[in-house]
């Protein structure tokens, strides 16, 4: 009897678990509808609330151990919420993007899933810098180098909402290699929001542009929201 009651006590607990984490989830992903009905419909393939109650009203009896009961949930977990994995066949954006070249930083490109991007846009990433010419003088100028650092990223709104950070072309910033002069990129980017990401220029000493290049005799310069000014001495 004192056996009975300890595994029925151990299976209410870990449905009562099964239950907050459910909640939990929905909560995260409350207000996007389309993501709480894939979500919804797995675990109800999954888990099957109505046979489940079903059963348990024919049975009189529930003799689970705590291992089988951990067992059982573990095993639904994993196959509700299963990993990525780029070559499935399926193009599960925005874990996966459609692949192009040139972007080592984006993880998350998968050709095998996604094939490649239809339309590339040719920018030109136009850098300038004057450590030298800080107020600190040029005794520092090599350190106000070393202390900054930029990328190429692309704020994607569909990562921010599924919680995952914008990607950036290079998968580490890229650093100055003089104190002065202007540093000029050409890149083949897809669609979207572009922005240039400025780390340790703490006296704004870097500025830049961005070029539409499509045209190569008539470069039209973007416009860049806010606007990128150079900070007064």
């Amino acid at each position: 009897w004192f056996k009975q009651r300890r595994a029925r006590f151990l299976w209410v607990g870990v449905i009562f678990l099964w239950l907050v984490f459910c909640v939990v989830v929905n909560l995260v992903q409350r207000g996007n509808v389309p993501v709480q009905y894939q979500v919804y419909t797995s675990l109800h393939n999954t888990f099957p609330l109505e046979a489940i109650a079903e059963d348990s009203a024919k049975s009189s009896e529930v003799l689970v151990s705590f291992s089988e009961a951990s067992a059982w949930l573990s095993g639904t977990i994993e196959e509700v919420w299963k990993p990525i994995v780029c070559g499935n066949n399926r193009c599960e954006q925005p874990f996966e993007r459609p692949h192009f070249r040139g972007a080592p930083g984006f993880l998350s490109m998968c050709q095998s899933d996604c094939g490649w991007a239809d339309t590339l846009y040719e920018i030109l990433v136009v850098l300038t810098v004057d450590f030298a010419g800080s107020s600190l003088g040029e005794g520092v100028a090599d350190v106000l180098r070393l202390s900054a650092s930029w990328n190429l990223c692309l704020r994607d709104e569909k990562r921010a909402e599924a919680g995952l950070e914008s990607e950036c072309w290079y998968k580490k910033p890229q650093s100055f290699k003089t104190t002065s002069g202007e540093f000029v990129e050409q890149y083949f980017v897809v669609e979207g929001r572009w922005g240039i990401r400025v780390e340790g220029d703490y006296y704004g000493l870097v500025q830049g542009k961005v070029l539409d290049i499509q045209n190569a005799s008539a470069p039209v310069e973007l416009p860049l929201s806010p606007s990128w000014n150079p900070c007064s001495p």
